[in-house]
């Protein structure tokens, strides 16, 4: 019998494939994560592991858990706000990249584990995406001396004696 894999060098198969030399002959068999007839093979789809097979894989903080149809467990993907450097998951610093952040003029981005939030300076208030100025010196409430005039700026207010 000849042996065509080892004569083609396992080149006789596409992609995703590997040879298997039979009598007189030989197939084409999808990898393991593969499935197909042998010559057209796609990857077998993955779900989220359960409870049981993320303690199996045991991924790693901030890995997300991937099984296929074979029960082969991938670690290889980040959890949202997370990015592979040497093998390991770490945090983005949404705040150090601007154009990762939505926190609008006059707000301070402070980066969180896998997040971050936007939080209005002093002296101005909304929910850290849109921010205005605080009126110190209208309403009830003026922070200056009754003879005092207050003349408000953004993010603050100045009080001048007459």
């Amino acid at each position: 019998d000849i042996d065509e894999c080892a004569e083609s060098a396992g080149t006789c198969c596409p992609a995703h494939a590997h040879c298997t030399n039979k009598p007189g002959s030989y197939a084409c068999e999808c990898d393991r994560g593969y499935t197909g007839d042998g010559y057209n093979c796609m990857p077998v789809e993955k779900r989220a592991c359960n409870p049981a097979e993320e303690d199996q894989a045991a991924c790693g903080r901030n890995h997300v858990c991937m099984v296929d149809g074979f029960g082969t467990t991938d670690c290889t993907k980040c959890k949202a706000g997370f990015e592979k450097k040497r093998g390991e998951c770490v945090d983005i610093d949404e705040c150090a990249r601007p154009s990762l952040n939505m926190c609008g003029a006059n707000a301070e981005c402070k980066n969180m584990p896998g997040t971050y939030t936007c939080e209005c300076a002093k002296g101005f208030r909304g929910d850290g995406m849109m921010c205005t100025d605080i009126d110190e010196c209208s309403g009830p409430m003026v922070p200056c001396h009754p003879q005092a005039a207050c003349a408000n700026s953004p993010g603050s207010f100045a009080c001048t004696c007459p």
